[in-house]
């Protein structure tokens, strides 16, 4: 908190109790804390959130879908894909009171278009089933939501001179939460291998 605020506290406060006192600066503290961004992560993140975790893998087969997951003869499909080699970055990010799943995805379209290129996207129902995500595709419940409020892009950034493969996975989850799966790994090829199944 700027010491302008907490100026302002004491001077509304002349004559409070201590506890009022404390439970206002609790509150500006939590106010203020509404647009923390607490990641070291290297992409940059849309302004309203607050990191719930972060989780570094490792590995020879980190997938990247660029097709919408169907279920066909009660089998999970995916038509495209990307599997690259290296350490994958995952993170979970919650939308804070003061952002929305829109919002978010206006600003990752523009970052993309900015900075690197999409090579697949899809909005709302056209994503599919919000349970593929969560389930097969992220392992994370939280991400279960309606298929209508749902967001997804995928492709290359250029940040730091480096680039990146990213995916953006944006959703309001049954609880009405908004959450931003976010994922990326160093892109060392030129043309990174494309799975078609």
């Amino acid at each position: 908190m700027s010491s302008f605020m907490l100026n302002f506290i004491l001077f509304c406060t002349r004559g409070l109790t201590l506890p009022i006192v404390f439970l206002l600066y609790f509150f500006s503290a939590l106010v203020s804390a509404d647009t923390a961004v607490t990641s070291n992560a290297i992409i940059p993140l849309y302004s309203h959130v607050s990191e719930e975790y972060q989780k570094l893998s490792s590995g020879d087969e980190h997938q990247f879908l660029l097709s919408t997951p169907e279920r066909i003869s009660n089998t999970l499909s995916i038509e495209k894909e990307v599997v690259l080699a290296g350490e994958r970055h995952d993170l979970l990010l919650n939308i804070t009171a003061r952002g929305t799943s829109k919002a978010a995805w206006l600003f990752y379209q523009k970052l993309f278009a900015q900075q690197g290129e999409v090579l697949y996207s899809c909005e709302e129902r056209a994503c599919g089933s919000s349970s593929y995500w969560a389930n097969s595709i992220f392992n994370e419940g939280k991400l279960y939501g309606r298929d209508g409020d749902q967001y997804y892009l995928v492709g290359r950034l250029r940040v730091n001179e480096k680039n990146y493969f990213v995916s953006v996975y944006i959703v309001q989850n049954g609880r009405r939460q908004g959450y931003i799966y976010l994922s990326y790994v160093l892109d060392q090829a030129e043309e990174p291998g494309v799975a078609n199944k």
